[in-house]
C-alpha cells in the first residue's frame, strides 16, 4: 500500500512558491494587494491564504478532488478579501495547483520556473505600458518600451517572421490569459481578449448545434 505523498524541503518550498504565482494571477487578487484595497494587510492574507491551500492538501486524504480545493480557493477569497469568483478563474487555478504539486513530488521544478519568469515578465509589462519617464531606473522597462515602439512600428511584423514582434506579441498573449481589467493599458491586450471571447463564442455555439442535432436524431430515431 502506497503511503501519503509528502512535501518537504526544496519540494516544499517550491510548491510554496508555485501556489503564490497562480493565486496571484487572478487580476481580481492582484489589484487588492497591489493598491491595498480594504486594509493594508493584502499581503499576510495572501500568506495565509497560501497556507491555507498547502494545509488542505496535508491533511485532506488522497485522492484530492478539485472541486474541494476550487470551493477553498473560492471561500478563502471571498473571507480574506471580500472577492466573489464566477468566471472559472478559481477551477483553473485549483487545477493548476495540483498540477504543480504533483509535479514538485517527483522534484520537477520546472513549471515553477517557468511561473518565475512569467511573473516576472508580467509585472515589467504593466509597469512599462503605463511608464512614461524617458529615465526610468526600473530594471528593464526602457528595453521593454524599446519593444513596444518597434512592435509598433516594424513593417515586416510577425507573419513576415520578424523575430522580435514574435517575442512582443507572446509577451502580450502571455499577460491577457490572466488579466480580467476591462481597460487594460497593455499594447493589445483587450485585442487579444477580444478575439479569444469570440472563439468561446463559437466553441459554445458549435457545441449547442451539435447538442441540438443529436437531440433530433434521437427524436427521428423515436418516431421511426
Amino acid at each position: 500500500m502506497v503511503g501519503p505523498r509528502v512535501l518537504q524541503g526544496e519540494s516544499l518550498e517550491a510548491f510554496n512558491e508555485g501556489i503564490g504565482y497562480i493565486l496571484n494571477q487572478c487580476f481580481a487578487l492582484q489589484t487588492v494587494i497591489d493598491y491595498e484595497i480594504g486594509d493594508n494587510n493584502s499581503h499576510p492574507k495572501l500568506e495565509q491564504l497560501i497556507a491555507d491551500v498547502r494545509s488542505w492538501f496535508a491533511h485532506s486524504k488522497e485522492p484530492h478532488h478539485i472541486g474541494e480545493l476550487t470551493i477553498l480557493i473560492k471561500e478563502g477569497m471571498n473571507t480574506a478579501f471580500d472577492l466573489v469568483i464566477r468566471d472559472g478563474s478559481a477551477e483553473d487555478m485549483a487545477a493548476k495547483i495540483m498540477g504543480i504539486r504533483a509535479q514538485c513530488i517527483v522534484g520537477n521544478f520546472e513549471n515553477i520556473k517557468l511561473l518565475r519568469e512569467q511573473g516576472k515578465m508580467n509585472v515589467l509589462l504593466l509597469h512599462s505600458s503605463q511608464c512614461d519617464s524617458a529615465h526610468c531606473r526600473y530594471p528593464n522597462c526602457r528595453q521593454m518600451k524599446g519593444l513596444f515602439y518597434h512592435a509598433k512600428r516594424c513593417r515586416t511584423r510577425i507573419f513576415g517572421g520578424c523575430v522580435i514582434c514574435k517575442k512582443v506579441w507572446y509577451l502580450i498573449q502571455l499577460h491577457a490569459r490572466a488579466c480580467n481589467k476591462s481597460e487594460c493599458n497593455v499594447p493589445r491586450c483587450s485585442d487579444v481578449k477580444e478575439h479569444r471571447r469570440r472563439l468561446q463564442q463559437q466553441s459554445n455555439s458549435q457545441q449547442r448545434a451539435g447538442s441540438s442535432d443529436g437531440n433530433d436524431v434521437e427524436v427521428a430515431n423515436n418516431a421511426g
